[in-house]
């Protein structure tokens, strides 16, 4: 990357990444919608008639060719993204009643997750 197009990304993420800190966002949620980001325009920039490879989006984009693959079946099943974060939140909340404790988010209880939809 040469040195004028490090400085205008560095003058455009500063304030996003400083108003998405204050928000909580850290840098894994940042950069997990990134990697969503670049495949899908990766995959809208493919001509209409060519059928793009998972292999032909990671030269593109340099996301390894298994995460391209994993993004994008994840785009085609979108029910599916937050599963995870469900079963995450019912683990919570039988643990806290395990340990007797009530849900009024006191101290040791897992907080839910925030999702970004795109």
């Amino acid at each position: 990357m040469d040195a004028d197009l490090d400085r205008m990304l560095r003058r455009v993420l500063r304030p996003l990444i400083a108003m998405l800190m204050r928000r909580g966002v850290g840098y894994i949620a940042l950069r997990d919608l990134l990697k969503k980001i670049y495949v899908e325009e990766a995959l809208r920039q493919q001509p209409a008639e060519a059928s793009p490879t998972d292999s032909s989006v990671s030269l593109v984009t340099g996301i390894n060719r298994r995460e391209v693959k994993r993004l994008r079946e994840e785009a085609a099943h979108p029910a599916d993204q937050n599963r995870h974060l469900h079963t995450a939140r019912q683990y919570a909340r039988r643990r806290r009643r395990s340990r007797g404790e009530s849900g009024d988010r006191g101290a040791g209880t897992v907080p839910d997750c925030h999702v970004w939809q795109v």
